[in-house]
């Protein structure tokens, strides 16, 4: 019995934030990759790029504002990251960052949560998520 693809002829882009150092756990890059590009290939996406920021204690993210840039310009129609978090450990960043690629419409996809927000379901956690950020008086403001 064939799979059907969820995303057949689509592009998608890979987001990873970890450390080259850690390489057995979900937080290794070579890890997260693996994962990621087997979900596409299932999905049925062609990964036509792969934005990774070195985990480091500053807080800039140049890769993630590449692909920022980059979902605004139409490159993509798939996001795929291993988790929500991985984009920011701050809820509202990624609240911000999850409406910006919602806005151009892309879907997102999460490995280990397994959001998709092609899905109902998945359109109304993010929905929920994007409400929450909006409703939520005193968040702080976020760089991404």
């Amino acid at each position: 019995m064939q799979t059907q693809k969820t995303f057949p002829n689509q592009r998608g882009v890979a987001y990873i934030f970890g450390s080259a150092d850690i390489q057995d756990t979900a937080s290794g890059i070579d890890v997260q990759l693996r994962q990621i590009e087997a979900r596409a290939k299932q999905d049925g996406v062609e990964i036509v790029e792969v934005y990774t920021d070195e985990q480091i204690a500053t807080k800039p993210r140049p890769r993630l504002d590449d692909l920022l840039m980059d979902a605004k310009s139409g490159k993509f129609e798939v996001f795929y990251c291993h988790r929500l978090d991985r984009l920011s450990s701050e809820l509202h960043c990624v609240i911000k960052i999850a409406g910006h690629l919602s806005d151009n419409d892309v879907v997102i996809r999460t490995i280990e949560q397994n959001l998709d927000t092609k899905s109902p379901e998945g359109k109304l956690m993010l929905h929920m998520l994007i409400a929450l950020g909006k409703h939520w008086p005193g968040l702080p403001n976020c760089e991404a």
